[in-house]
């Protein structure tokens, strides 16, 4: 927490808040979370705006929540209390009804200030292109390949996968496994919405089981799994990041890259973060996935 206002920001400096149309936080971008005196990427998220701001405001923001609950923008200024020294902040609230989320743009006061909701920080800006494609796409297989596309963004990759992991736990009949959701750009080696297999190669199985993220840049050039083939056509640098449905891994995105060592562990943790409202839908019931293919 800061000790003084703007201690991280300059005059201009904006920031974008992701909220839901009841002004829930569902993301921050970095200056955002910096302005409001944190630095931890989840520190904001699932907090309510009200509860971010001064009470003494609480007639600005009723009037910006009524703003945007009638599709309309709002402009102001709001003092955040999230810092020992309460902030003073320019504030703007844009509805996007498209996918119920609004977006709030808070910046260090001057005396002019110009910018569009949509030139916010990449990684924000890929979190919300995920956000409203789970909300306007119904088939699971184009639904995963809009949000593959939005971690394009920020994630730099050649082809990628979302995976829906079978079998196993309540599922005693069948040997854990894995089916292909969705891939971006194309098909590739095979690799399509409703190839599946049984069962899964230990680095599957490990991301499945201890939900940890596996990053491999020097891939072989053939692999037990269908994922294997992709080596034989040049992808060396593999990142397998896990999607949670509650606390369970319901599956995982694998995204590749040609070439040896070309992705970072903070390509994971931006991947993560844009992929985290996928887990859920992979959850959905079997009879939802058929309709989907």
């Amino acid at each position: 927490m800061t000790d003084h206002p703007y201690g991280r920001g300059a005059p201009g400096d904006a920031g974008w808040i992701i909220l839901r149309d009841d002004l829930e936080v569902v993301a921050a971008d970095d200056v955002a979370r910096a302005l409001l005196g944190t630095l931890q990427p989840d520190a904001l998220t699932g907090r309510s705006l009200t509860s971010l701001v001064a009470v003494s405001d609480g007639a600005s923001l009723e009037s910006a929540r009524a703003a945007a609950a009638s599709g309309r923008a709002w402009e102001g200024r709001l003092r955040f209390t999230t810092t020992l020294t309460p902030v003073e902040l320019d504030a703007s609230l844009t509805p996007a009804p498209q996918s119920g989320t609004v977006l709030l743009r808070i910046a260090v006061p001057r005396y002019a200030t110009q910018a569009s909701p949509q030139a916010g920080d990449p990684a924000l800006r890929a979190r919300l292109d995920a956000h409203e494609a789970l909300l306007e796409v119904t088939p699971d297989a184009p639904a995963a390949r809009a949000v593959l596309q939005a971690l394009r963004q920020v994630v730099p990759f050649d082809w990628a996968a979302v995976l829906r992991f079978t079998g196993g736990e309540g599922h005693s009949e069948e040997r854990p496994g894995a089916e292909v959701v969705g891939v971006y750009p194309s098909a590739m080696a095979g690799m399509a919405p409703g190839v599946r297999w049984s069962p899964l190669t230990p680095e599957e199985a490990r991301v499945r089981e201890d939900g940890e993220p596996s990053l491999t840049n020097d891939l072989p050039a053939a692999g037990r799994s269908p994922l294997g083939r992709l080596g034989a056509f040049g992808m060396r640098s593999r990142l397998l990041i896990p999607l949670y449905a509650g606390d369970r891994v319901a599956g995982c995105v694998a995204a590749y890259l040609h070439g040896p060592a070309v992705f970072s562990p903070q390509d994971g943790i931006h991947a993560e973060a844009t992929l985290r409202p996928l887990g859920a839908r992979l959850a959905a019931p079997a009879a939802e996935t058929e309709a989907a293919r």
